[in-house]
């Protein structure tokens, strides 16, 4: 990545820009699908908010994620980042609202209506395997949802 007679840091510094609201730095080169800066160093690619980290705080374990505190793919600034596991960077998505969940997730089979209905018709006696067939779901998910074990959030 560096051309003769710069080195890679000073290379690096000339391939963002800093945002002046937000104090990002964003990488102005390639990215990966998720928006995250990509470099090459000797032919190997590299993620550059780690390399940006690493410049600063030292060397980053490979099971070390380097997590954004801004939100944002592309930026290197190092006061941004921090190292997490996957587990701690999936709490702070959860905390930031920016996971999707309920009638969200691209997932969800129910809506919330029809779990509200199946809460208050377990509530009132009928059988959770009748409810199961009547909405094709397992009858675990049933228990689930009478249990708020999940969509807690209504």
């Amino acid at each position: 990545m560096a051309p003769r007679g710069l080195s890679l840091a000073q290379t690096f510094d000339e391939h963002y820009r800093v945002d002046e609201v937000t104090g990002c730095w964003l990488w102005l080169r390639g990215k990966s699908q998720k928006g995250y800066g990509k470099l090459t160093i000797a032919n190997k690619t590299v993620l550059a908010h780690r390399f940006a980290y690493a410049r600063v705080h030292g060397p980053v374990p490979p099971d070390v994620l380097i997590c954004h505190r801004c939100d944002t793919p592309a930026c290197v600034n190092p006061a941004h980042l921090w190292p997490g596991t996957k587990s701690s960077n999936r709490l702070d998505a959860l905390d930031k609202g920016r996971v999707p969940f309920g009638e969200g997730h691209g997932m969800a089979i129910l809506s919330e209506a029809a779990v509200l209905d199946i809460r208050a018709r377990v509530a009132a006696g009928e059988r959770q395997c009748d409810l199961a067939r009547e909405y094709e779901v397992g009858r675990d998910l049933i228990w689930q949802i009478k249990e708020r074990k999940v969509w807690r959030h209504i």
